[in-house]
């Protein structure tokens, strides 16, 4: 009798820690799917066979503007365009701030995705020159210098690749070169230690999530390594800004770490914007940021364009012609003035956009377009289901370029678009990301086309953790045109 008179006390206290935070909805008026203590929704994501296929379930069932718990977090999500341009936009300060699952150790606190505040808007301030239209086209001949990694005998032989290996041997070299200044073996030596572990540190499980349904998460966070080998990048992030300090980029080409080394000069009181802790942060930010959407939405779109051999022929005659109308035309300024290259790039972030989900946390409580926004609670913003919404695409499922032609684009809400999100808060580096994709097609299609084979797949499905990335080898054919 005495044992359960302690221990009635302790499991109504372990209960009630479990589901005190959904209180915070239980007044709205808004329908969602009922929750489990400490888990929230978090089985329907196993369920609906992802967390984006589970946001499409909640949408057909519940609406534009609906409840969901993940973990001890409640969440409003919202998909109505006009009400997203409020939150990211004209109610920012409001929604200034991405909830922290697990509060990461210094100096990654500071890094462009994680900044919270004051620190966030110092860093942004400092560095949005560097990712001027002038800036980057600087670093193009970069990654213009970095091939594609197809050996002539794969063409020959007509093997079935993995574009997805392949394309993330690219992207990482890329990113590698620009963001750390630090040449790599990794397109002749797949098998390198560094593409291993670069690997390896960008696959972040699903109990990342759902790490703040544990009591005392955030006294834990310190403890837990999300990012496996974030400390061997680091490393070579701060030696890679030592070394610039006592040397210079002199000889070399302009890289992000120049542009970055250069924004900083800029000093308030004698002081650098960005000491070197932080600087190093961001360069190891751009790494993980840049590198797995990049593959992704390049594998993406060779999938799409073998498994559309029309849209990849319309697309190969705009590329020629383009090409024979070039003259002296420098490569930047080629590769964005292919109207029909846009509308397939965007096609493909459309249908699958890494950034699936945007999440926001209420800083102060608001009421939007008759929506009442609680201190404290997420706000989620969910891309895909933006991207697929019938009332706004005409068969949003189908690969279609012209989705996005001068007529489509006038009569659609601009924030029904929103692969990269919008506002102050947009990633910093979309427009790096959009010259990389688009110099890396132009490169391969001037030569080659991508043809399905007998191990590609009808459906090509995805996961979606913290990125949306496809869930299997992406096989295809590459053939000499």
């Amino acid at each position: 009798m005495l044992w359960l008179v302690i221990l009635l006390p302790v499991l109504a206290a372990v209960y009630w820690y479990g589901v005190s935070r959904y209180s915070i909805l239980a007044n709205e008026p808004s329908r969602g799917p009922n929750p489990w203590p400490y888990i929230g929704n978090l089985l329907d994501v196993n369920k609906h066979g992802g967390m984006h296929k589970m946001l499409m379930h909640y949408f057909k069932a519940y609406g534009r503007v609906h409840k969901m718990f993940i973990g001890r977090a409640p969440a409003i999500v919202v998909s109505d365009p006009e009400i997203v341009k409020q939150i990211v936009i004209k109610e920012f300060h409001k929604f200034p701030n991405r909830p922290l699952f697990i509060k990461p150790n210094p100096p990654m606190d500071s890094g462009m995705f994680l900044g919270q505040g004051a620190l966030w808007k110092r860093i942004r301030t400092t560095l949005t020159p560097t990712f001027s239209t002038a800036k980057l086209k600087q670093i193009v001949p970069i990654i213009d210098s970095r091939k594609w990694p197809l050996s002539p005998q794969q063409v020959e032989r007509s093997e079935s690749t993995d574009c997805v290996n392949l394309f993330s041997l690219f992207a990482l070299d890329v990113i590698t070169i620009s963001a750390f200044g630090v040449e790599t073996d990794i397109q002749t030596d797949p098998d390198s230690s560094f593409y291993k572990l670069a690997k390896k540190a960008f696959r972040t499980p699903i109990w990342v999530r759902a790490f703040s349904m544990f009591p005392f998460s955030e006294y834990l966070s310190k403890y837990v390594h999300v990012l496996p080998n974030i400390d061997y990048f680091l490393k070579i992030a701060l030696s890679m800004v030592e070394q610039r300090k006592k040397h210079g980029s002199q000889g070399r080409k302009k890289d992000l770490v120049t542009l970055m080394l250069e924004a900083r000069e800029d000093t308030v009181d004698g002081v650098p914007r960005l000491n070197d802790q932080e600087l190093a942060a961001q360069s190891l930010t751009f790494l993980l940021a840049g590198f797995e959407t990049t593959t992704n939405t390049l594998a993406n779109t060779a999938y799409l364009l073998a498994r559309h051999p029309d849209v990849q022929d319309k697309l190969i005659q705009e590329l020629d012609l383009a090409g024979s109308n070039r003259g002296n035309s420098p490569l930047y300024e080629y590769s964005q003035k292919i109207d029909y290259l846009d509308r397939v790039i965007n096609e493909s972030l459309r249908l699958y956009p890494p950034g699936y989900l945007i999440i926001r946390r209420y800083d102060e409580e608001c009421t939007i377009q008759g929506v009442h926004f609680p201190r404290g609670v997420d706000v989620n913003i969910p891309v895909y289901i933006l991207h697929r919404d019938p009332a706004v695409w005409e068969r949003p499922d189908d690969f279609d370029p012209e989705h996005f032609s001068h007529e489509a684009n006038e009569k659609r809400h601009p924030y029904s678009f929103i692969p990269f999100g919008m506002g102050p808060r947009q990633c910093i580096g979309m427009r790096f990301a959009l010259m990389e994709i688009k110099i890396a097609l132009v490169n391969i299609l001037e030569k080659y086309k991508f043809c399905s084979s007998e191990e590609t797949q009808d459906l090509l499905e995805h996961r979606a953790v913290i990125l949306m990335a496809p869930r299997d080898p992406i096989k295809l054919k590459v053939a000499r045109r």
